[in-house]
C-alpha cells in the first residue's frame, strides 16, 4: 500500500482502540445510569427510549418526596435542620439547570462577550467566525478545565488565591491545543467533508442530489 493508505489505516486502528478504551471506561458509568433508571425510578429497559421526559421528571420528584432528606412535605424545624440550600433538593428546575450546567456556561462566555469569535478579514472588516471544530477546542480547553467529570465546578476556581495558577494552565492549554490543530487540520477537513456527505445525501437519499455531487446525470 501507499504512505497515504497506510498512514490512513494507522489513522482507523487508533480511533478505533480509542472508542474502544472510551466504551470499557464508559461502561461503568452507563451501568450505574441504567440501574437508576431500571431501580429507583421503576422504568424498564426495554422503555427507555420512548419514556418521556416529564414523566422521568415526575419519578424522581416522586423518589425526592419518599426521603426524608429532600422531601418537601417537611415540618418547619426539620426543614431548618436539613438546609434548604442543601444540593439533594431537586426541582424541575434545577434538574434542567444541571443537564445543562456546561451548556448554560458556555453560553454565558459568548453572551459576556468573554470569547470574541471575529476575525479580521482584508476587504470586508472583521467578520465573526465559529465552527464545529472551534467549539470542540473551545470545550477541551476551557469547559473541561472549569468542570469535572461530574459536571460540578472545579473547586480551585473558587479560590482567589489560585487564580495566577489557573490563567496560567489556561494559557498553556490554548497553546496545546493550537498546535494540536496545525497537526491535524488535514485529517479534521477530511472527517468535516466525509461527514457533510453521508449527512446531506444519504440520510436524506436525493438521488439527483447525490449525481450532482458526483459529477453525473440522468436523462
Amino acid at each position: 500500500m501507499s504512505v497515504s493508505w497506510s498512514l490512513g489505516l494507522w489513522v482507523f486502528v487508533f480511533y478505533f482502540i480509542w472508542k474502544v478504551v472510551q466504551f470499557v471506561i464508559d461502561l461503568r458509568r452507563l451501568t450505574h445510569l441504567r440501574d437508576f433508571y431500571v431501580y429507583l425510578l421503576g422504568i424498564p429497559e426495554q422503555d427507555m427510549q420512548t419514556v418521556s421526559w416529564q414523566d422521568i421528571v415526575a419519578r424522581i420528584m416522586a423518589l425526592r418526596d419518599a426521603h426524608a432528606e429532600t422531601a418537601r412535605n417537611l415540618a418547619p424545624d426539620t426543614r431548618r435542620y436539613l438546609g434548604s440550600q442543601s444540593k439533594k433538593r431537586l426541582d424541575a428546575h434545577d434538574i434542567a439547570n444541571r443537564l445543562m450546567r456546561r451548556e448554560n456556561y458556555f453560553i454565558a462566555l459568548i453572551n459576556k462577550d468573554v470569547l470574541n469569535f471575529s476575525l479580521p478579514v482584508p476587504f470586508a472588516g472583521r467578520r465573526a467566525f465559529y465552527s464545529r471544530t472551534l467549539e470542540w477546542y473551545l470545550n477541551f480547553v476551557i469547559i473541561d478545565l472549569v468542570f469535572d467529570h461530574g459536571t460540578q465546578v472545579n473547586q480551585e476556581f473558587l479560590k482567589a488565591q489560585r487564580r495566577g495558577i489557573l490563567s496560567t494552565k489556561l494559557r498553556q492549554r490554548f497553546v496545546f491545543a493550537g498546535v494540536i490543530n496545525l497537526i491535524f487540520a488535514p485529517f479534521v477537513l477530511a472527517y468535516i467533508l466525509v461527514l457533510y456527505f453521508f449527512n446531506s445525501f444519504l440520510v436524506s437519499p436525493d438521488a439527483h442530489s447525490l449525481a450532482a455531487f458526483l459529477g453525473l446525470g440522468f436523462n
